[in-house]
């Protein structure tokens, strides 16, 4: 948020840097959230083969 702030009145290449920053961060959070996703699935399905072996 106070990097936002900071941004008050600027333009150009150091803005629209921060703007692409913005972007590539939400990008690799959006994979890591996906990924956690499936391997919280995957570790049901382990869950469920332990349970049913034993």
């Amino acid at each position: 948020m106070a990097e936002m702030e900071s941004m008050e009145g600027h333009s150009g290449p150091e803005a629209l840097r921060k703007v692409m920053d913005v972007f590539k961060k939400r990008e690799v959070y959006r994979h890591m959230s996906n990924a956690a996703d499936k391997l919280a699935g995957a570790g049901g399905c382990l869950h469920d083969i332990v349970v049913k072996t034993i």
